[in-house]
């Protein structure tokens, strides 16, 4: 296969290249975040996929998650779950992800979403 061939193997319905990297945010069912692990980014330098805010250090350090699963609810909203100690819960849950052209971008950069939360 030809260099221009691959190149055009991917295309969107109007036949121009579609980027692998750059997905509809609205095509995005699920998301998991892993504690320790990094964002991915285009602009900006990496950022921690899970963001405790709100609350003390060692609350966040003590009763954090390790994984969360976030599933997309419709019109913005998310509907996160962990393996929590009991005496803890998720208060507030915001998933973020780095607009392909700028904050207010459609598609977003894959790999460039972060949870913030409270517990």
């Amino acid at each position: 296969m030809s260099i221009a061939a691959c190149l055009f193997a991917t295309a969107d319905a109007q036949g121009r290249p579609q980027n692998p990297a750059r997905i509809p945010m609205e095509d995005i069912k699920s998301l998991y975040f892993k504690d320790g692990h990094k964002t991915l980014s285009r602009r900006k330098n990496p950022l921690p996929q899970l963001q405790c805010i709100g609350n003390s250090k060692h609350i966040c350090d003590t009763y954090g998650p390790d994984i969360v699963l976030c599933k997309n609810q419709g019109d913005g909203a998310w509907k996160c779950e962990a393996d929590l100690h009991h005496s803890v819960r998720f208060g507030t849950v915001d998933v973020s992800c780095e607009g392909w052209e700028g904050p207010h971008d459609d598609y977003v950069m894959r790999g460039s979403c972060l949870l913030k939360y409270t517990i």
